[in-house]
């Protein structure tokens, strides 16, 4: 309630100054709810949205769930990707893998997220056991917080659960931790081969994107509306069910056994981010956005026949 207020007051003041007010929504609030109103807390969450001009969506699933109770106001406007950032460096990538004793031919799979049970870290630390003893040239490489000291919001005895399973293969896992310098993030993913993200719950995951836009391909959970923005099933990556240990598995060994195929979905990638979500035409549709003006909305893949089969 307290928070309801405050954020009507600020809109009262920022009306009297005649000022466009948008807010940005981007996860779901529950598992079976993009925007929650049930109860007391649902009904104040109601209304410290509904005073906004223009409520943003970063994803398909979130906008259609917003829409039912503010239709005329939810704008759908995904992530953009820092693509002058985000590129390939041939050279830097060298480099990196040099001072990691990483050769040529061996496969890295990079993990970027909090490490977690929700971003599906601790399915992919499951199947990455199970597998590196088979793949000695293979490595994981993890960035993203894993400590408390790196993010307030990590729970130390889940982390430690999680990775449980990386000990026995700890000489073939690098965790990197937390990387906010973006040229140093763009150096490290560079490096990669794959980029592995068997995520539970999304809003719209803006690190799947940078991974593609520095050419790596996907293994990534299907949520509809979410994940399916960028990733084409077949052509830039491969999308599992959530939770789905095995499928995961057989999705990283047709990956890390395949160096043409790697290449071939990891240029593709690259292409559609230049195509979709360069970072140009994002600042665009937030210009059109605050001046009132409709933007271009962009649409999900549709991976499910290729799930079927």
């Amino acid at each position: 309630m307290s928070s309801a207020i405050s954020t009507k007051v600020l809109l009262l003041l920022a009306r009297l100054k005649g000022a466009r007010t948008v807010t940005v929504h981007s996860l779901a609030d529950t598992e079976q709810s993009a925007f929650d109103t049930h109860g007391w807390k649902g009904f104040w969450h109601k209304a410290s949205f509904s005073g906004f001009d223009c409520i943003v969506a970063v994803g398909p699933a979130i906008y259609e769930g917003l829409r039912t109770h503010f239709p005329n106001r939810v704008t759908l406007l995904p992530y953009g990707v820092r693509d002058d950032v985000f590129t390939r460096s041939p050279e830097a990538r060298r480099r990196l893998r040099a001072e990691k004793a990483v050769e040529d031919s061996d496969v890295i799979f990079t993990f970027l997220g909090s490490v977690g049970r929700r971003k599906g870290f601790d399915l992919l630390a499951q199947a990455f056991a199970e597998l590196a003893p088979d793949y000695a040239n293979w490595h994981l490489w993890v960035i993203g917080p894993y400590t408390r000291e790196q993010n307030q919001n990590v729970d130390d005895y889940e982390v430690a659960q999680v990775t449980k399973p990386l000990e026995s293969v700890g000489q073939q896992v690098i965790f990197w931790g937390r990387i906010d310098d973006r040229a140093t993030l763009r150096r490290v993913l560079s490096a990669g081969d794959i980029f592995a993200f068997p995520t539970r719950k999304e809003g719209m995951p803006i690190s799947p994107l940078e991974a593609m836009s520095v050419g790596l391909p996907q293994i990534i959970t299907l949520i509809p509306g979410v994940t399916d923005l960028a990733n084409i099933e077949g052509e830039t990556g491969y999308y599992i069910p959530q939770g789905d240990l095995g499928a995961l598995k057989d999705a990283m060994i047709r990956l890390g056994s395949n160096e043409s195929l790697r290449h071939r979905m990891g240029q593709r990638a690259t292409e559609v981010i230049r195509e979709g979500f360069a970072w140009e035409q994002h600042v665009t549709n937030w210009m059109k956005l605050y001046e009132g003006d409709a933007v271009t909305e962009r649409r999900s893949h549709d991976p499910a026949s290729t799930l079927k089969s």
